[in-house]
């Protein structure tokens, strides 16, 4: 009789323990606040204001969604939840919404790891309906969120021109004095990452009130060749050089001052 009592209490004491871990993984999977900045994470389709960005597990902004208000920032997405399932966000975010005052900063790795993509408000709300022509579908594990003025893109000094990664100035970007050449890009890590180069990765400029860039499409200063000079007073800005077909086309350039653009 006591060896049955016995087998009784621990089949009771078994099957309490199953249904209590049961409600907490259910719990913990219906929670949608979280404790990293406390910014929630949501389930329904949203669209952000002029100060947020959301970022969407599908491409198209299908899917499940993280919403962060301005200065928010998940440094580990493994941490979280993807809706009402036991998948976390490390790796599943495939397009983006970026307010108009707003700037989303993915990096590869938790705790700002690996490689960097930054993509800026525009004054305008902004969609990015896919990250795969940016090469960071499902690639990102730490998010961040950064509102005007902190997200404008780094100006150049009057005699100095930038070379940014991307259109609109997002990504990184590579600066340089008057009288600086670099003639083969390809020698050039793309912010130290390894295996990559900033060769035919630059797609937006921005040269200073007081100098003159001079590309070229391949390295050695050979190739197509082309100016971009400010005008004495400005910065000039150049956002996009993809409709005049250079963009990730420049393998090499120099910088001298206004008015004296380098002929080779």
């Amino acid at each position: 009789m006591k060896n049955y009592l016995l087998r009784i209490a621990a089949v009771i004491v078994t099957a309490v323990i199953i249904f209590g871990i049961t409600q907490l993984v259910n719990a913990r999977k219906m929670n949608a606040t979280f404790t990293d900045k406390d910014i929630p994470v949501a389930v329904q389709p949203f669209v952000p204001n002029a100060n947020q960005v959301c970022f969407y597990e599908h491409e198209n902004f299908g899917g499940s969604y993280i919403c962060l208000p301005s200065n928010g920032e998940y440094v580990d997405l493994g941490r979280f939840f993807v809706g009402n399932t036991n998948k976390n966000w490390h790796d599943k975010i495939s397009s983006v919404i970026i307010g108009a005052n707003a700037c989303a900063i993915m990096y590869e790795h938790p705790n700002g790891g690996g490689y960097c993509l930054t993509l800026r408000g525009t004054g305008s709300e902004r969609r990015i309906n896919k990250l795969s022509p940016w090469g960071f579908n499902d690639k990102a594990s730490h998010i961040k969120s950064l509102a005007s003025p902190d997200n404008l893109p780094k100006e150049p000094a009057s005699n100095q021109a930038f070379f940014y990664e991307h259109a609109n100035y997002d990504g990184y970007y590579i600066g340089l004095s008057i009288d600086r050449d670099i003639n083969d890009l390809t020698t050039y890590a793309l912010n130290g990452v390894s295996g990559t180069s900033w060769n035919d990765k630059i797609s937006s400029i921005k040269v200073g009130s007081q100098a003159c860039a001079t590309t070229w499409t391949n390295t050695n200063y050979g190739g197509s060749r082309n100016f971009f000079e400010a005008n004495g007073s400005n910065t000039a800005n150049y956002p996009d050089l993809g409709p005049a077909g250079l963009g990730d086309k420049i393998s090499s350039f120099k910088i001298r001052m206004r008015g004296n653009c380098s002929l080779r």
